[in-house]
């Protein structure tokens, strides 16, 4: 009878264990353990061959953890740079234009940047030639990891000219040095063929992440056209490189990007980039598989991947939810439930998951129940009312308060007419909100709203629909996931 007890309280301490390690899940891919946590998708492999350089996706949809997964790709002859434009100053991007494009000013910019970091990296290749490898240690001490902005802003100094060394005759050397009013293009030019003289087959990534740090200033006409034509060029940038290099030449630039941010770049070839871009769209079974992943990860780092319904059930006492009431009592698959208040995003999953977790814990519990699912969906309600407002308050102001707007009705289906009269009242208080179609119109992006037609059983929101659009001849449905957190229900 003892054996049998301990025997208990060993899984008991196993699942609490178990628990607490699904609490600590990290919702930022750079505070991950990547090794442990990492979900691989086939479109993994494409960008780490080179046959995609652009990774889009909605933010929440792995584009920073797949990122994290290349940088640890870092070898003897693997070399990786990420650069990421995480609160960097975009003004300093924005003087780098070149007046002989009428358009893609910045072209030219961005291949400077693309080769000086790899002209970086072949700087500590050791299987270079030594005499290269030290004159260009001398040029290109850079840090590009976590020094991004003074290291541009080096580059890019007129306070010093450049010193190129070429390859002679009978493996002699050549130092040619360009004076500081040198044109950019002769720079790049170059750099060309520094990199093809030297470059080895190693392999030279440069990663491209938190580009939208400018898109906040998306309703100023001026700023938005810079930003979207430095994005654009950037896109350009890497093609025309591709082409240079061919495949022989292992340089990969990648770029990571926010499909909202890719959908609004007006350029004419960017249907060209559509060849070379991997979409992240995740869907009920890929984010059911996600989970089973992540939760065996989480039992056991170095054991076996549980099917979904062993993973869900080493979760949860039930593998169904109730919900309903007044004598309608409805029952669904609990990872079901889930998804229905998420935004169908990996990101979604681990915040619910570690809700869950830690409602669980809190309970006293080894299994979640519907009590802890209930307040694990009103913790998440809240995790995703916050980052809702916090995407949304750099370009509509006040968005707090919209949402108390939507509180203060109680309704999930709303009428246009009722909500803009509630916001008509919130204008005259706050003059620089924006009107009030374009913050539905942004409202809807974010899929804090969505569409109710007159069919009932449809709804049609933009994380589920991509092409949609914001239609103001029907009524407004509040996502399912912000009710809890409104008050709603």
């Amino acid at each position: 009878m003892r054996r049998v007890q301990n025997l208990g309280n060993l899984l008991m301490t196993a699942a609490r264990a178990n628990l607490e390690e699904i609490k600590e899940w990290k919702l930022e891919a750079g505070e991950e353990d990547n090794d442990r946590y990492f979900y691989h998708i086939n479109e993994v492999d494409a960008v780490r061959r080179g046959d995609r350089n652009f990774v889009i996706g909605r933010k929440g949809s792995g584009k920073t953890a797949i990122a994290e997964n290349i940088s640890l790709l870092a070898d003897y002859n693997i070399f990786v740079r990420r650069l990421s434009f995480k609160n960097f100053p975009f003004n300093e991007l924005y003087k780098h234009k070149d007046a002989k494009f009428t358009s893609s000013q910045y072209i030219t910019f961005w291949k400077y940047v693309i080769l000086s970091a790899v002209c970086e990296m072949m700087s500590k290749n050791e299987n270079l030639d030594a005499e290269a490898t030290l004159t260009l240690r001398k040029v290109f001490d850079l840090d590009f990891d976590t020094a991004l902005s003074k290291s541009i802003n080096r580059i890019t100094s007129q306070s010093g000219g450049l010193t190129i060394l070429r390859s002679g005759v009978n493996g002699a050397y050549t130092k040619t040095y360009y004076e500081n009013e040198t044109p950019w293009i002769a720079r790049v030019e170059s750099l060309e063929e520094l990199i093809k003289d030297y470059v080895d087959d190693s392999t030279y990534y440069i990663l491209f992440d938190e580009l939208d740090e400018d898109y906040k200033d998306v309703l100023d006409v001026d700023r938005r056209s810079q930003y979207f034509e430095l994005l654009g060029s950037l896109f350009k940038a890497v093609m025309d490189l591709r082409r240079k290099f061919g495949r022989e030449i292992k340089i990969r630039p990648v770029v990571f990007i926010r499909d909202d941010i890719y959908e609004l770049i007006d350029d004419p070839d960017s249907n060209k980039w559509g060849d070379l871009a991997v979409q992240l769209q995740w869907t009920q079974a890929a984010l059911q598989q996600l989970a089973a992943f992540r939760i065996s990860k989480a039992i056991d780092p170095q054991g076996d991947i549980l099917s979904f319904s062993d993973a869900v059930n080493a979760l949860f006492v039930s593998p169904e939810v109730t919900t309903g009431g007044r004598g309608i009592v409805k029952r669904r698959p609990v990872f079901k439930h889930i998804l229905d208040r998420s935004l169908m995003r990996p990101r979604d999953v681990i915040a619910y998951l570690r809700e869950v977790a830690s409602q669980t814990l809190a309970s006293g519990r080894t299994r979640a129940n519907k009590d802890n699912m209930r307040d694990a969906e009103a913790a998440y309600s809240r995790h995703l009312s916050r980052e809702l407002i916090n995407e949304m308050h750099s370009v509509v102001p006040h968005i707090r308060d919209v949402f108390d707007i939507l509180s203060d009705i109680r309704k999930q289906t709303v009428t246009l007419e009722e909500f803009s009269e509630r916001y008509d009242q919130l204008k005259n208080i706050h003059s620089d909100l924006p009107s009030f179609e374009t913050t539905c119109r942004f409202l809807f992006h974010f899929s804090a709203i969505g569409n109710q037609p007159s069919q009932k059983s449809t709804e049609v929101f933009k994380y589920r629909q991509p092409g949609a659009r914001m239609n103001f001849n029907e009524s407004i449905i509040i996502h399912r996931g912000l009710l809890k957190a409104l008050q709603i229900a």
